[in-house]
């Protein structure tokens, strides 16, 4: 019984693991993109007030 416990302790910790490894592979390429629209949009307001 005690050994049930520990084992679905284990894998409770390591499901928390993936999602943690999933999630910092996933993140920095959301991040990226955000962070290229965000410059592409900046600069597309940029040349628009240049513009007018």
């Amino acid at each position: 019984n005690h050994n049930q416990s520990f084992s679905r302790c284990l894998n409770s910790f390591v499901n928390k693991f993936d999602v943690t490894l999933i999630t910092l592979f996933i993140l920095p390429d959301i991040y990226r993109e955000a962070h290229i629209n965000t410059a592409r949009a900046i600069a597309m307001g940029a040349i628009i007030k240049e513009l007018l």
